[in-house]
């Protein structure tokens, strides 16, 4: 008993503390006014009453605003509720302080404490009831819901939960419609499922920086996980890629271009995501075909490009990378020297034959599977 009394007079030095704004020198209607709060915030601690407590601390708040602090006045104004509600010290039987706790609950200030503040908050609740939208039809603000939201979450106004629940539904809704489709079909689902409350406070969460409530629903937790068509199906076809060997195309000495479709795939990936947490862009391609076959053309490119200068410089040049390049040309001519030698062809005149026919003839064999492919490539970047 009396370990429960200590713990409820230990509350004395917060009622010190938190009224500590009492003025020096009150008048004697102020410092009635001051006890009278005081026993009312006593009794809502005595008595563990958390509406009375919230009722007390709001009337404190604007009844005593403008007076200064004083920290031994407000020990002394404890001190007197205290010897009141404990007249035997730790004596007195809690039976009797939870009594007298009662009366002062019971008694026409604390009543009328309590019955301000459930008109503060039914002011509060009207005041926030409407969906607000400006002249230009844009969704609610972020200052509007977040008003909102500390309504339907305070314990204070219980009553009004199912009402401000409709009310935060209809906000979310008519600020959704900016979303992407799949967007939208999401987040009304889960404004309309029984873990709405959830989904509410994570908006809430990133309404805390004000601005434009549709933006915010689009970076709220949930939207951001939500997955596009095209982000599901690219997924899909990497699982499959990765795990299937796949056809390496014409150029198979150069790249792979089952490896480069996966390379594609994963840029389109990004791209994808990238579009799906950027909800209010509307410049996103929404097909995985296209965002595919747009990534993979630009990585080919890239390859081509780079594939017809090395082969165009080999054609050049092939000396520099082939030092049997001389032996190999003269080998391949050797057929058309001997053609010239039995036409009778001998000396200069035989000399010039084979540096205008032979040799260039030769060349253009050597070099012909290098030409092959060239012309295929300058076909692809083409195409």
């Amino acid at each position: 008993m009396k370990a429960q009394l200590k713990q409820l007079r230990n509350w004395g030095a917060v009622i010190a503390c938190g009224f500590s704004i009492f003025l020096s020198g009150c008048t004697s209607s102020e410092h009635e006014q001051i006890i009278s709060i005081g026993k009312c915030a006593k009794a809502a601690n005595y008595l563990e009453d958390s509406s009375l407590r919230a009722a007390t601390e709001y009337r404190a708040k604007i009844a005593l605003k403008d007076v200064p602090a004083n920290p031994r006045y407000a020990m002394e104004v404890a001190q007197e509720i205290r010897d009141e509600a404990e007249p035997y010290g730790s004596s007195t039987s809690i039976v009797d302080v939870l009594k007298v706790a009662l009366e002062w609950k019971n008694s026409s200030y604390c009543k009328q404490v309590e019955a301000d503040f459930a008109t503060h908050i039914a002011e509060r609740v009207k005041s926030n009831l409407p969906v607000i939208a400006d002249t230009t039809g844009d969704p609610a603000s972020c200052q509007k819901y977040v008003a909102q939201v500390d309504i339907y979450t305070s314990r204070h106004a219980k009553k009004y939960h199912a009402q401000m629940g409709q009310v935060l539904q209809a906000t979310l809704n008519a600020s959704a419609g900016r979303l992407k489709d799949f967007q939208m079909d999401a987040v009304k689902h889960k404004i309309n499922s029984t873990d709405f409350g959830e989904f509410a406070l994570d908006v809430y969460a990133q309404c805390q920086a004000g601005g434009a409530l549709s933006e915010k629903i689009g970076t709220s937790q949930f939207v951001q996980k939500l997955q596009s068509p095209a982000t599901k199906e690219i997924n899909s076809f990497l699982t499959e890629a990765r795990t299937t060997k796949g056809d390496c195309g014409e150029f198979p000495q150069d790249y792979c271009a089952a490896d480069f479709m996966i390379m594609a795939a994963e840029r389109a990936l990004q791209r994808s995501v990238q579009c799906d947490r950027n909800p209010l862009e509307k410049n996103c391609t929404s097909t995985s075909d296209i965002l595919i076959k747009q990534e993979f053309k630009a990585l080919e490119n890239e390859k081509l490009v780079s594939m017809q200068e090395k082969y165009e410089n080999y054609i050049a040049h092939p000396e520099k990378y082939n030092y049997n390049t001389y032996s190999n040309i003269h080998a391949i001519a050797d057929k058309c020297k001997r053609g010239a030698i039995d036409k009778g062809l001998r000396d200069g005149a035989y000399s010039d034959y084979v540096a205008a026919n032979c040799m260039p003839q030769a060349r253009i064999a050597f070099l012909k599977p290098q030409q092959e492919i060239l012309d295929r490539i300058k076909a692809r970047l083409s195409s």
